[in-house]
């Protein structure tokens, strides 16, 4: 019996297909002289848009916007800060402007940023009052953080005065800390704070109702404490002890 044998021919190689005397084109490089003058137009275009923004008078500073002012003028501000108008909006340390504003005691917290083409934008947070104490016939305002701020002719409306001398910051930091402490119930309606010592701090209510709060410490559980019982028919109530409260 005779074998059928069957070849296969091995696949040609891929430029075998092509056209005889075809060369493939190869893509031409660029000479020296375009990549040097390619070069030289970014330099160009860098160093232009360098001195647009760091010494062209049309980026410069023309105007402060100030914002969050309430005790503060916006004028306060702008004295504070010291920008730096007509120069260059880029150049303009915005660092220093906001340490400078900052310094003014009414300032809790400011942000001072770049508003092009122009500007320069600064966010002020002032202080809140939750304590006035008696100076010399007038009040210092004293914020939640226990810092003294302002001198004022009159109460704000929902501050509570605080008899105790503006000398003793120490006192100071733990009436501050009671008055944090309080309730919602009772924010805005205690009128005066006397502490003649630390273990002696008493709040005295819109309606003459006393609070006895004995010292700061503690203050959170005597929060806790002092709203159910102040509902019993009293005039005094006594958190001093606030596992043993009471009234009269």
């Amino acid at each position: 019996m005779s074998r059928l044998l069957t070849m296969t021919r091995p696949p040609a190689p891929s430029g075998a297909t092509d056209p005889p005397g075809r060369l493939r084109r190869r893509m031409p490089r660029p000479s020296r002289r375009a990549i040097l003058a390619v070069a030289v137009s970014v330099l160009a275009l860098l160093g232009a848009s360098g001195w647009l923004l760091g010494f062209s008078s049309a980026l410069a500073a023309q105007r402060v916007v100030v914002s969050g002012t309430s005790a503060l003028t916006s004028a306060e501000v702008r004295s504070a800060a010291q920008v730096a108008i007509g120069h260059p909006v880029a150049r303009q340390d915005v660092q220093a402007i906001a340490e400078r504003v900052a310094a003014l005691r009414e300032v809790e917290s400011v942000r001072v940023s770049r508003d092009w083409p122009n500007g320069i934008r600064i966010e002020v947070v002032e202080r809140t009052p939750v304590l006035a104490v008696p100076d010399g016939g007038r009040y210092s305002l004293v914020d939640r953080f226990g810092v003294t701020y302002r001198l004022v002719s009159s109460v704000p409306d929902g501050v509570a005065v605080a008899q105790v001398s503006p000398s003793d910051p120490g006192l100071l930091r733990d009436v501050n800390a009671v008055v944090q402490a309080l309730p919602d119930p009772l924010v805005g309606r205690v009128a005066t704070v006397v502490a003649h010592s630390p273990d002696s701090i008493s709040l005295v209510l819109g309606n003459s109702d006393r609070i006895v709060w004995g010292s700061a410490e503690q203050s959170g559980l005597k929060a806790q404490v002092v709203v159910p019982l102040m509902k019993q028919d009293a005039s005094v109530y006594d958190v001093s002890a606030p596992r043993s409260p009471a009234t009269r």
